[in-house]
């Protein structure tokens, strides 16, 4: 199978992309938060309260989860939380804080959200991501790559390097996506083939959508 066969047969697999929306005043921060859930879906950055309320206002916009900073200059998160439950009250909210006060915390409870301290590690942020995916339903070749990965035990940057090979993106493209260097993403790389006994990465992309095809034809 030809490269550009393996993208449009992949690609074809990513039914309902995921969307989430980011609300984050610091803009390096929110960056770095768009690059790791780039890797489950389409991100849109907003940096205060009135623009994030615009967006989930939208009806068109079909969000799977929502990530909330705690402070959006001198707009409360959790009064944003707050008015969004209103709008969206089934959404997948994340509040991210600098500061664990148990008064906020009980009032993030309250409004069945969930929050995390920062800087947020790695293994919350996709927890967080993969209960919002799965609750909308969970695309095939998502649900294959996080198979594989649980299988083969992969850590949760080989992941990420998987779940961008399946999309078809380069090494160095990896490494923007990622904010790492190149170099980085190669070891990554070496590491996810040992880890799944294969010599390319094309063998892994062919195993996930071989997975991602057979879970599409179990489910139907």
């Amino acid at each position: 199978m030809r490269r550009d066969e393996d993208e449009t047969q992949s690609m074809a697999l990513f039914d309902d992309k995921p969307s989430f929306l980011i609300a984050e005043d610091q803009i390096f921060t929110a960056r770095a938060l768009a690059r790791f859930f780039r890797q489950y879906g389409e991100t849109q950055i907003v940096e205060t309260a009135e623009r994030a309320l615009e967006a989930l206002e939208d009806e068109k916009a079909q969000f799977h989860g929502a990530i909330i900073d705690w402070r959006l200059g001198e707009d409360d998160g959790v009064e944003v939380i707050r008015k969004a439950r209103l709008l969206r009250p089934k959404l997948p909210i994340l509040l991210l804080t600098g500061h664990l006060d148990a008064g906020c915390v009980n009032q993030v409870h309250a409004l069945r959200a969930e929050y995390a301290c920062k800087p947020a590690r790695a293994e919350n942020l996709a927890a967080f991501a993969e209960r919002a995916v799965s609750k909308r339903g969970i695309d095939p070749m998502t649900r294959a790559i996080n198979e594989i990965a649980r299988r083969h035990k992969l850590s949760t940057r080989e992941r990420i390097v998987l779940a961008l090979a399946v999309r078809g993106l380069s090494r160095l493209e990896m490494a923007e996506r990622m904010g790492i260097k190149e170099s980085t993403v190669k070891t990554l790389t070496r590491r996810m083939l040992a880890k799944t006994n294969m010599d390319r990465v094309r063998s892994v992309v062919h195993a996930v959508i071989g997975e991602a095809m057979a879970n599409q034809t179990w489910d139907t």
